[in-house]
């Protein structure tokens, strides 16, 4: 039933939407949205800071209402409030529309409009779309609407395109396996950066970071609704085994998932809460070593080379509920279900034998982190924007 109130409402959408095409599109408007956060982040503002040394293009990221009073954009982006009747009317009028999810499908977008996806995750992770929703009718109508009408889907790795085309129904012709554009700055760290991220941090510059990033849960009564993952993660005895195994005075830094909208948990005064901190590839620049669960952060300190340790008590139940398309157990990183192995597994690390392991499973899904995934981004965009211009002449 709740699945059939999702698309009848989103058909009605795409019925009212249709008044937008009495307005022509606009050759040179952008529109981005970062569909997990609802900020300035993630993939399509990497792109966007790219595109900003391009004069005469009009650059909107849609923001959440709360995101766009207390901040400022940057010069050549403006903020709209996302599902206002601005963003509305700027989706249907604008030439390029970057998401980072596939949630479009209530829009009746053009055929002259460009859609790029660039997805939010790198790695083969947790299952999506008819493999994570159920293969219905319903599902594959509401994935196909936006598959239509994506024209650049990209990818980090060739497992991961092949999950893309069959669980979200993309085009193959429509990958673009170059990597995500939040992972340009991992893989080639800028240092004066990284000092002005431990600054708004508070890291102290003999300190060192380590970031605990969980996933969400899903709601049991609703796959669209996301719950937090209560761990009884002990931070003194983490602080205390990365101290005697790495050296140095430790850190420990908490960043929950944007999905998870209540957080009813109280931290130690003495852990940094990053969750509110709304770029988690700046989080990771500064980051020596990452807990993580089931996040797909983990693709990415995979690729800059820091060691990553997973540690989840409900291990069997997740992956047994929420499905996973690479076993886990193969994945390169030390695993954990308590405190107990999680200390173990610190203690025994070996560097060289997890960056080996790292590289066997990178050549393994065929990786394609290119570096520049960016600038190959804006590249096609600017392609798209010039040969719109000579069809005019």
């Amino acid at each position: 039933m709740l699945e059939m109130f999702r698309m009848c409402r989103k058909l009605v959408m795409r019925l009212i939407l249709h008044i937008f095409y009495i307005f022509p599109i606009d050759n040179d408007k952008i529109l981005a949205v970062n569909t997990l956060a609802f900020n300035y982040s993630d993939n399509p503002k990497y792109i966007f800071e790219k595109l900003k040394a391009r004069k005469g293009l009009k650059l909107y990221f849609a923001v959440n209402r709360e995101y766009r009073e207390k901040s400022i954009p940057g010069p050549g982006v403006h903020y709209i409030t996302y599902n206002s009747l601005l963003y509305f009317f700027h989706i249907m009028t604008c030439k390029v529309f970057i998401t980072n999810s596939g949630g479009f499908s209530f829009a009746p977008l053009r055929k002259r409009q460009y859609v790029i996806n660039t997805w939010h995750g790198g790695g083969n992770g947790k299952s999506m779309g008819i493999d994570g929703l159920g293969d219905t009718r319903l599902i594959r109508m509401d994935l196909e609407l936006s598959a239509k009408q994506t024209s650049l889907f990209l990818s980090t790795n060739k497992l991961a395109s092949a999950s893309f085309k069959h669980a979200l129904l993309i085009p193959a012709e429509t990958i673009y396996e170059v990597g995500q554009p939040r992972n340009d700055m991992l893989l080639a760290p800028n240092a004066a950066m990284a000092v002005r991220i431990r600054d708004a941090i508070g890291l102290k510059k003999d300190e060192k970071m380590v970031i605990f990033a969980p996933t969400y849960r899903v709601m049991s009564n609703d796959p669209f609704k996301a719950d937090m993952a209560l761990y009884d993660l002990d931070y003194s005895r983490l602080i205390q085994a990365l101290s005697n195994k790495f050296g140095g005075k430790w850190r420990v830094a908490v960043r929950f998932h944007p999905r998870v909208k209540d957080r009813n948990i109280s931290l130690p005064k003495e852990v940094i809460d990053l969750t509110m901190y709304e770029d988690m590839q700046e989080i990771l620049l500064v980051s020596d070593v990452m807990i993580n669960d089931f996040s797909s952060s983990m693709w990415d300190m995979m690729v800059s080379k820091k060691p990553c340790f997973l540690y989840a008590p409900d291990m069997d139940e997740y992956i047994q509920k929420t499905g996973l398309y690479y076993p886990y157990e193969k994945l390169p990183f030390p695993k954990a279900r308590n405190n107990d192995e999680l200390e173990v597994m610190i203690q025994s690390f070996e560097l060289d034998q997890y960056l080996e392991d790292c590289r066997k499973y990178y050549e393994e899904v065929q990786g394609c982190e290119t570096g520049m995934a960016s600038v190959l981004a804006v590249e096609k965009i600017l392609q798209i924007l010039c040969a719109e211009t000579r069809e005019k002449l």
